[in-house]
């Protein structure tokens, strides 16, 4: 079985083989992905291609995108630091459902005990109408933390939020770094 060090020799001396060893510099930012963010965040971005200092990725949801827009710069930033000459400037993010990859969706049962603590969570001078849809909102956000809690997951101690692993802070907080105070 090769280590990645044999892996690595092989494959360079194929591509200069084939004349191919510029086009593999260029995708240096795909084989420094995960060392830059880390593994547990690789497992939500695959890798594609470098293309023009962009970075393409794929990413298995919406909400997977949207975190990863947000963490930008910052992964960037980190990519720079694992592979300097890797030149990428942007992530681009490709949304890529894989099938059997994120078990069905479903609705967290809301229990009164999550209806009262969102009616306190909703200020009471809130106009009627949004204050409805809002305690609903809130209401079905305390029936998933409550059921992430349930099946074994923790609350990040840097922000707070419920999320499923072992780790100390979330996945969030693990890459932007925990508020200060903490």
């Amino acid at each position: 079985m090769f280590d990645k060090q044999d892996q690595w020799s092989w494959l360079d001396g194929l591509a200069r083989q084939w004349g191919l060893s510029d086009a593999l510099a260029k995708q240096q930012g795909v084989f420094a992905w995960r060392r830059a963010i880390g593994p547990q965040l690789a497992r939500w971005a695959r890798p594609l291609y470098v293309s023009h200092g962009v970075l393409h990725l794929a990413v298995a949801s919406y909400a997977a995108a949207s975190q990863f827009r947000m963490l930008e710069p910052q992964l960037v930033e980190s990519l720079r630091q694992v592979a300097p000459d890797s030149g990428v400037r942007r992530l681009r993010l490709h949304v890529q459902p894989q099938a059997g990859s994120m078990p069905p969706k479903r609705e967290a049962e809301v229990t009164a005990q999550d209806q009262a603590r969102a009616e306190l969570l909703v200020p009471d001078d809130t106009c009627p109408p949004l204050r409805e849809q809002l305690v609903h909102a809130a209401a079905r956000a305390c029936a998933q933390e409550r059921e992430i809690l349930q099946a074994g997951g923790c609350r990040c101690s840097a922000c707070g939020v419920a999320f499923l692993g072992q780790e100390r802070v979330c996945p969030l907080c693990a890459v932007v770094g925990a508020p200060e105070g903490d």
